[in-house]
Formats: C-alpha cells, sequence, structure tokens
C-alpha cells in the first residue's frame, strides 16, 4: 500500500507515530486480498466498527537525524511510503500483521512492525471471534515474529508527565488513535531526560506499546516513566492504567557532543 507522508511525519520526534499510523492504515488493505466478496466486505465493515490494536512492536531502521535526512529532499512534494503488510497468525479472535515500511522511491526499509488486532463486539467490551477467519487462511504466511522484550516493574516514585487527550487525537469511533499514544509517551521520555539526571536521550530504536483500555477526548492522563538500562518504561493513566509502553535504545549510541 502506497501512503504520502505528510509534513509532521518529517520531525523524528513523530516517527514512531507516522510508522504506527501507517501501518494502522495498511492493516485494512491486507483484508481486500479476500478473494469471496461477501467475506471480504463482511471483514472491511468489522474492521472499520470494532477491530482494535491490541499491541504492537515497532523497529526502527532509520531513526534520529537520520530519518528527518530521508525525507528533507521531497518537503515541497512529500515523500511516498509503501507499506506491505502479511498476515502471520490467525487466533479464534484475534489475528497478527507483519509489516515492513519503505520509501517507495529508493526502497529504503523505515521499520518493521508487528501488530496484535483484536475483534471486539458491537459494544467494544468483549472479544467475539474474528468473522470470515476461513476466507483469511489463504492468507497466512511464514514469518519469524518479533524479538521478545522484557516486561519492567514501575518502581515507586517514578518521574510523572501531565497531559490530556484532544479531540484531535481520536478516531472515528470516539476513541484516542493509536499514533497518539506514541505521540504522548514519546512526549513523555523525552521530558524525563530533559528533566532528569540523563540529559537528552539517543533516538530509541523500538517500541512496545501495550492497548489496555481507550482514552477518549479531554480525560487528563498521567504518564509514569522510569528507566532499566536500555530499556524506558512508560505507564499510561487516567485514573486506570490504558497502555504500557517500552522503549528500547540503540546498544552503541552515537557520542554526545
Amino acid at each position: 500500500m502506497e501512503l504520502v507522508a505528510n509534513y509532521v511525519d518529517f520531525s523524528a520526534h513523530n516517527a514512531f507515530a507516522a510508522v504506527l499510523r501507517w501501518c494502522d492504515t495498511a492493516g485494512a488493505f491486507i483484508l481486500n486480498r479476500v478473494n469471496d466478496d461477501a467475506a471480504r466486505r463482511t471483514l472491511l465493515r468489522r474492521w472499520e466498527s470494532s477491530a482494535v490494536m491490541r499491541s504492537i512492536h515497532a523497529e526502527l531502521l532509520v531513526r534520529g537525524s537520520a530519518w528527518e535526512a530521508t525525507f528533507a529532499g521531497n518537503l515541497c512534494s512529500g515523500t511516498t511510503v509503501t507499506v506491505d503488510p502479511i498476515l502471520t497468525r490467525l487466533g479464534r479472535t484475534s489475528y497478527t500483521l507483519q509489516s515492513s515500511v519503505r520509501v517507495r522511491e529508493t526502497g529504503q526499509l523505515l521499520a518493521r512492525v508487528e501488530t496484535v488486532m483484536v475483534q471486539l463486539d458491537e459494544s467494544l467490551t468483549k472479544s467475539v471471534p474474528v468473522p470470515c477467519a476461513w476466507a483469511l487462511e489463504p492468507l497466512l504466511e511464514t514469518a519469524a515474529r518479533a524479538e521478545p522484550l522484557p516486561s519492567l516493574e514501575r518502581p515507586a516514585g517514578c518521574f510523572t508527565w501531565k497531559s490530556q487527550v484532544r479531540p484531535s487525537d481520536c478516531d472515528l469511533l470516539g476513541h484516542m488513535n493509536n499514533a497518539s499514544y506514541a505521540v504522548l509517551m514519546e512526549d513523555a521520555r523525552l521530558a524525563f531526560g530533559a528533566f532528569g539526571a540523563f540529559g537528552a536521550f539517543e533516538p530509541a530504536s523500538c517500541l512496545r506499546l501495550e492497548f489496555l483500555a481507550q482514552g477518549k477526548a479531554f480525560q487528563d492522563l498521567t504518564l509514569a516513566v522510569w528507566r532499566q538500562g536500555r530499556h524506558l518504561g512508560v505507564e499510561m493513566e487516567n485514573g486506570s492504567l490504558l497502555a504500557r509502553g517500552l522503549f528500547v535504545e540503540p546498544e552503541t549510541p552515537r557520542p554526545r557532543l
């Protein structure tokens, strides 16, 4: 699937959000490969109304100043990226997609992404079987799974960052858009570096997001942030836990001037 990167996507600060947005859009594209017309229409309708992302694992192959340089030559015309999703797992109520994100003009690989989608009922409160699963079975492909990341236990008294869900952060279902979670967690990560004893952080190489509930417009948010080696944990709350994030810094960060 081809998508044109917007100006906001050119910023390294928004790299994870851009990748999440592109892969979210491409999630419906793979359903167009279903051969049966009735099954395809049903799957697309249910995807638009009640399929939600449960988790995402995004690895950036290009980051920081290199990300911005990739788009700098096309500021006027925009840069086209291609997202190629494949179906790698089909469960009873969920399925897994793996996507590669590239610059169309050069073929440069920008990111690899693994997404777990869950089918909900009409009330968006309970998981239900994936509709027409039989029609998806021919699309299954074999691929290596994303490397597992550790689970970090949140320490007491860690740094917190306050924010709020804006109406523009929300999708057609009235829920906070998946890409907005990445933006707010990146904000909190950088604030933690700026106000803590660490100084500016290197651009992260990987982000794992787990979506536990849905943020809605005007809700106040608290983001707790802590560090453990190369890993930085983030938990987002609005009175209850909405999402967990885990950033991974590169093994060999570039020297700081």
